[in-house]
């Protein structure tokens, strides 16, 4: 599997897990243009937190690493701010795991 295929993969596994601790009127659609982050998400900020936390753990997993950080020990990093949904998020995972 490709690089973005295991990524996308990782995302949509994501949004699975999460979804099953939400509501149903609180759930993420399932499909990369839905809205994760920011004024548009569904997600409060203990749910994004959580997002972020198991997105992490799907890549670690999908990739066999070790240590994978999509924050680089800032909540508030510019570049994960900028991030509104999965096509948006799936870009800048591309760029960090192919560094």
């Amino acid at each position: 599997m490709s690089i973005q295929g295991k990524i996308e993969s990782c995302i949509y596994n994501t949004i699975t897990e999460v979804n099953i601790l939400l509501p149903d009127n609180k759930k993420i659609d399932n499909n990369l243009d839905a809205a994760l982050f920011g004024k548009h998400s569904k997600l409060d900020s203990l749910n994004v937190i959580n997002f972020i936390v198991t997105l992490e753990r799907e890549v670690k997993t999908q990739f066999e690493i070790a240590e994978f950080s999509l924050l680089d020990g800032t909540i508030l990093d510019q570049e994960i701010g900028s991030i509104s949904n999965g096509r948006e998020l799936l870009n800048f995972m591309q760029k960090k795991i192919e560094v």
